[in-house]
């Protein structure tokens, strides 16, 4: 339940702070995404069919995280 309610307060700040936190707001999104995709098969499979979520959580934040360092970068040269 605790998971759920968290995950429901990121949403929310989130979609209020979209356009403040953009372009970083789409690999948040992402990640958040690659959670929810996690809760799902922890809810509702049992044994090694729930690995998948785990792996589609890591997919999710190497994707994410490869999204944020590739914007920090770009931002930095367009910067000097």
């Amino acid at each position: 339940m605790l998971a759920i309610t968290v995950l429901i307060i990121l949403s929310a700040l989130l979609i209020i702070k979209w356009k403040q936190w953009y372009p970083y707001s789409i690999p948040l999104g992402i990640i958040l995404g690659g959670l929810y995709y996690q809760l799902f098969y922890l809810l509702f499979t049992v044994g090694w069919v729930g690995l998948q979520g785990i792996i589609g959580l890591a997919i999710a934040l190497v994707t994410g995280i490869i999204l944020m360092i590739y914007y920090l970068v770009s931002k930095y040269i367009k910067g000097n």
